[in-house]
């Protein structure tokens, strides 16, 4: 999958070809330099998936990092990004499908890649992780993938999906969490076309 200047070949499996044109487009708004974070991370790739939860213990539109190996399945799910087909398709009048910027989220938490904002602004810091409710998973990270999720939809091109992005009543996607995340490595250390892609309008 993905082939655009920049962006490294990111493995997708287990879908259509419908799925993959979904994720394309998907993908197509992540900065090259995150998905570089996730071939590393994620060796198994995307995998589309009826469950995100070992042994279809959790049956839900959204998609997983998953800890554990599943030893009935082929492949390592530690190593993977799974993403339900209900995900995929929860959004498809969108065009994208959000889930996956929330999973990407997390890889961009793992150590050395930047995703954090407590030493930028630590009280919106702190109303983030209070707000973990929204999630089916409790997580204090939860909140905060959110908002990296949202602010990738903000970036886009698309103005369906931009919208979708922005809300002055979520601060997980208003103006104040979007300026401290731009100000954390992840982002701040993008090349200008990016951040340009991805400063307010």
């Amino acid at each position: 999958m993905i082939r655009w200047p920049g962006a490294p070949d990111v493995q997708c499996y287990g879908g259509t070809a419908r799925d993959y044109e979904l994720m394309d487009a998907t993908l197509a708004d992540v900065p090259p330099d995150h998905l570089l974070c996730v071939v590393s991370a994620k060796f198994a790739g995307f995998r589309l998936v009826d469950t995100a939860g070992l042994g279809g213990s959790r049956r839900y539109t959204g998609g997983l990092n998953p800890e554990h190996d599943d030893r009935s399945t082929t492949y390592d799910e530690r190593q993977a990004i799974l993403i339900t087909y209900g995900a995929l398709w929860e959004n498809r009048a969108l065009g994208i499908c959000p889930t996956v910027f929330h999973e990407i989220g997390h890889v961009m938490t793992h150590a050395g890649n930047g995703l954090g904002i407590a030493g930028i602004d630590a009280e919106r810091d702190a109303e983030l992780r209070a707000g973990a409710g929204p999630s089916r998973n409790p997580g204090a990270l939860e909140p905060l993938c959110n908002a990296y999720m949202y602010l990738l939809c903000y970036g886009s091109a698309d103005d369906a999906v931009r919208a979708y992005g922005s809300s002055r009543g979520d601060i997980q996607r208003d103006r104040r969490t979007r300026d401290a995340l731009r100000r954390c490595p992840a982002f701040a250390r993008l090349p200008a076309e990016w951040q340009a892609r991805l400063g307010e309008r």
